[in-house]
């Protein structure tokens, strides 16, 4: 399903461009967002099978994905609310409860919506099913893990599946040095420190798929 996803994007990619319609991100951005979610929903089992481990050892979990209907079908397959933009504000405080209470031993949501501003110290691993674009983000899905009243070591865990969450990560990598050189008083080249290029990325896989052909 990836592949045919990646298939159908490259070729609309070249229509596009032949015909000089790809003029912004924002145009990128919804192909290789499309891309993606279709690596995101290759992934659940191994998220399903990784997260049955931790439960079966005693642990408790918290999944964030960055695409709402993996999220449903996690949220689905373990039985507990989904924690997404849509979801009230009486039913977000019900869920932190239920699993601060470890009455409910996983947490699914997405990184939009609980990936600030609430404690899930309950957890001792967190799955960054998809990771969002930029490592400020990031650090604080994870964090949600790493708050006052944490009492056990927390582990964090990336799954990648194919080329896309290769670069994605690779480049929040990269930027996260950059950030990390900024706050030293290091000096930075123009451009460095920008958002994502979707185009890059989407030229990068197209490329690759070539070559591989």
């Amino acid at each position: 399903a990836y592949k045919a996803a990646l298939a159908e994007m490259r070729t609309k990619y070249e229509q596009r461009i032949a015909a000089g319609e790809i003029t912004s991100e924002g145009e990128a951005l919804a192909m290789l967002t499309f891309i993606r979610q279709a690596a995101s929903i290759a992934k659940l089992q191994f998220t399903i099978e990784t997260v049955e481990e931790v439960i079966e050892q005693g642990g408790q979990a918290i999944i964030f994905t960055e695409f709402v209907e993996p999220a449903k079908r996690l949220a689905e397959h373990f039985k507990v609310p989904c924690y997404i933009g849509d979801t009230s504000r009486s039913d977000r405080t019900a869920i932190e409860a239920e699993f601060q209470a470890h009455r409910q031993k996983v947490f699914v949501g997405t990184v939009k919506a609980g990936g600030v501003g609430i404690t899930l110290t309950a957890a001792n691993t967190v799955i960054l099913h998809d990771r969002p674009l930029t490592p400020g983000d990031a650090d604080q899905a994870e964090d949600r893990a790493h708050r006052h009243g944490t009492r056990w070591p927390v582990t964090v865990i990336w799954p990648q599946a194919f080329e896309v969450d290769h670069k994605i990560d690779a480049l929040l990598e990269s930027k996260r040095e950059v950030s990390n050189r900024v706050l030293a008083g290091q000096s930075v080249e123009r451009g460095e420190a920008g958002a994502i290029k979707a185009r890059q990325v989407l030229g990068e896989l197209f490329s690759k798929k070539r070559g591989n052909a």
